[in-house]
């Protein structure tokens, strides 16, 4: 992986007060965005991770947030299929899925908050079943939760190392809203081949972010420039809707 390529991206007039001059949540919006950006880059939406906090629990760290949801897919894909000269009545109908899809990421953001995402579940499965099964190598406290029968290990195991879980933990876009007045660009490299990795933040009045990729010809599409491209684009066009629609233009 040593070709790796970056790109800094900064949007002026697009940072939180444009989003939401638009009618869109800053981070639930920028979201969507990449995942248009992705859809036109690579042509189809990829695994992706955004990082979220669970710091009120007591030994809490992070959960992820699962941008490409099935109303991110159906939003992305109207949008996608929306002219330069549709009516109003076709923008509205495009802009009430956009809606939905931030909702559902916004909805699905708060479950993980509160504990009740999904990766971090896996991951605990994952490891009870790495546990030692020897009743007498098991302290007190995880005595008890290693008590499956051979059945029940199978069939856990098989389903951790399913196809369709090993490809949805395979993370193609890997995202992270971190930053301050104080920061100018912060970033990290991606977390899977053909990857990509996103760090940003959105500040009232701009949004910057990093991205970079792995440069491989045999996955076109994921050029960090590429993407980033896409990524202003989308967003551009997305803020022109909202505004279009909202009679803010």
């Amino acid at each position: 992986y040593k070709d790796m390529s970056g790109f800094a991206l900064r949007l002026e007039g697009s940072g939180s007060a444009a989003f939401k001059e638009a009618g869109l949540p800053p981070d639930a919006g920028f979201q969507f965005a990449m995942q248009v950006a992705t859809h036109r880059a690579t042509g189809s939406l990829r695994a992706t991770y955004e990082s979220c906090s669970t710091a009120r629990f007591l030994h809490g760290r992070t959960e992820v947030i699962r941008g490409a949801s099935p109303e991110a897919a159906a939003a992305a894909r109207a949008f996608e299929g929306l002219s330069d000269s549709a009516s109003l009545t076709s923008k509205q109908a495009v802009w009430e899925a956009v809606q939905a899809a931030t909702t559902a990421h916004r909805n699905f953001s708060a479950r993980c908050q509160d504990g009740r995402g999904i990766d971090r579940h896996l991951a605990g499965l994952g490891l009870v079943l790495d546990m030692p099964t020897n009743p007498g190598s098991v302290d007190d406290d995880q005595r008890g939760i290693t008590s499956l029968d051979a059945a029940e290990l199978e069939a856990a195991t098989s389903f951790l190392q399913s196809p369709f879980l090993v490809a949805a933990a395979t993370w193609r876009l890997s995202t992270s809203n971190c930053g301050s007045e104080q920061t100018a660009y912060f970033g990290f490299g991606p977390v899977a081949e053909a990857g990509t990795g996103v760090g940003y933040f959105i500040r009232r009045n701009d949004l910057r972010a990093t991205v970079t990729s792995f440069a491989d010809p045999a996955a076109p599409g994921v050029d960090a420039a590429d993407i980033a491209t896409a990524m202003s684009d989308a967003v551009a066009q997305l803020l022109a809707l909202g505004k279009d629609v909202n009679g803010r233009a």
